[in-house]
């Protein structure tokens, strides 16, 4: 079957804003669709036409539609119900997202940041306790005000008719050059090349009202790199609130954020929860110096994610804006180190090298639309589509989905460490399983729908279909082979 031809219903009975679409389920096809509030409030019935083509031989059919509020309600839910699988209420999805913001401190897209954030911490107990309480509060407020930021714009995008998910804003480019020049600022200040502020030890911990904008920063600044990543429960809790209304969604979002930002707020209070780190000393810079490696790493790693997205003409062109960067930053530090005699050169070494770079940035960005179209780099892999994963199924092939992005560094682990292991290719190849790859690392629509039927808006996702046209299988976002192994003794 093609999908819907015509769907006649009277113009009030759904939402048209909210993308319907057409999934195959154990009984047949089932068009899905977001029923109106004015419909759900009335208590007349209605009848309405549906007309499907059969693509073997390419007749059409017609169904008449009629269903009353109530019939058509109880089917909302129950298909809402479906994809989300273990989540079938509000509160269950803000408690799967509390727990899900705590987890997400230990995904390996955040650890770079949550290792300076804690740094700030040390040597906190001689601080009076206000000024612990203030950074605590601006670093919580700047963690869920980003949160909820983001998660606004994705539900105002999404309701203009936008197939977007979680972890959109690294489908931008754009997004993803500001972060490149952001955190190796960061790494050089971290090299101790140049300082932020007046303390040389601290980052985010500042007293007085720097301290807490500082605070609020950092907060915000581990939010942004931590969206893109998907930690267990926020992905079904993510899936499930978008599909229930913006109040739901904002809740959930909000959720995410008091749950990410708890375990600072508890030990920025009680900072004796770290009895076990040495008195502050010279040891801290030498450790600032050494957090310096992984703002480095990740620097490249965006690199690496804007290479995917655009081409290797734009990935030199931002290396060489970098080296202007750090030549200005060095600069910088010179004049404030006092360590050297003539000030004027110095101003103007700065002021050349700050303008090369913006314009090299104002120029990459106006050709950042000029991305190119991404392959699958090993043969094992397909690139996916909706009608190739369908026809492998007709042909009674069990299919494994990988969603996944550059920008998701839980993907890349998941990737390396099970996908790519021997053991479990051996295993896809010994079954016949057909493997597709559903690169979402910019903006793709249609694989933002598929990932919608499933009660998902992000990645990692990985979905099993097996050989006998069963129920789609949605496995864990911290993949393991003993996950995928267990795919075949079913």
């Amino acid at each position: 079957m093609t999908g819907v031809q015509t769907c006649a219903l009277p113009i009030y009975v759904i939402s048209y804003q909210v993308p319907q679409m057409l999934v195959s389920v154990a009984a047949g096809m089932t068009l899905r669709g977001r029923l109106s509030s004015e419909y759900a409030r009335s208590k007349t019935s209605f009848e309405g036409v549906l007309v499907v083509t059969d693509k073997a031989s390419g007749e059409t059919a017609s169904y008449d539609l009629r269903r009353t509020p109530r019939e058509l309600i109880a089917l909302e839910s129950t298909i809402r119900s479906v994809p989300n699988q273990s989540i079938s209420s509000l509160w269950l999805a803000i408690c799967f997202a509390l727990v899900g913001g705590v987890i997400l401190n230990l995904m390996p897209c955040v650890l770079p940041v949550v290792a300076i954030k804690l740094m700030s911490l040390i040597g906190q107990e001689g601080r009076p306790i206000s000024a612990r309480y203030w950074d605590a509060v601006s670093f919580a407020f700047g963690v869920v005000l980003t949160f909820c930021l983001i998660g606004g714009a994705l539900l105002v995008m999404r309701s203009a008719g936008d197939q977007i998910g979680w972890g959109f804003q690294l489908q931008a480019p754009e997004m993803v050059l500001g972060l490149i020049v952001l955190f190796f600022v960061l790494a050089l200040n971290m090299s101790g090349l140049f300082e932020i502020g007046t303390s040389l030890q601290r980052f985010g911990g500042i007293d007085g009202a720097f301290g807490r904008w500082s605070s609020l920063l950092s907060g915000a600044l581990v939010t942004i790199i931590a969206t893109p990543c998907t930690a267990p429960f926020m992905g079904a809790a993510i899936g499930f609130s978008i599909g229930q209304g913006a109040v739901s969604s904002m809740l959930t979002f909000l959720a995410l954020g008091v749950g990410m930002a708890t375990p600072y707020v508890i030990i920025s209070l009680w900072p004796g929860l770290l009895v076990w780190v040495p008195k502050p000393g010279e040891w801290m810079n030498t450790l600032k110096n050494l957090l310096s490696v992984p703002l480095y790493l990740t620097v490249i790693w965006l690199i690496w994610v804007l290479g995917q997205q655009t081409t290797i003409h734009t990935v030199s062109k931002v290396l060489v804006v970098l080296v202007f960067v750090g030549l200005s930053f060095w600069a910088m530090g010179k004049l404030q180190y006092r360590t050297i005699t003539r000030i004027g050169p110095w101003r103007i070494l700065i002021a050349i090298s700050l303008l090369i770079s913006l314009s090299g940035l104002l120029h990459i960005g106006t050709a950042l639309d000029q991305t190119i179209t991404r392959g699958v780099s090993k043969t094992e892999w397909k690139p996916w589509s909706s009608a190739d994963v369908a026809s492998a199924r007709e042909e009674a092939y069990p299919v494994f989905v990988d969603y996944t992005a550059a920008w998701c560094i839980t993907c890349q682990v998941n990737k390396t460490l099970v996908l790519n292991d021997q053991e479990v290719v051996a295993a896809f190849r010994k079954n016949k399983v057909i493997t597709f790859r559903a690169d979402w690392t910019s903006r793709d629509a249609e694989i933002t729908k598929s990932l919608t039927s499933f009660g998902r808006s992000g990645v990692p996702v990985y979905v099993f279909y097996p050989r006998n046209q069963g129920a789609p299988v949605v496995l864990s976002e911290v993949l393991r082979k003993k996950e995928i192994f267990s795919l075949f003794d079913r």
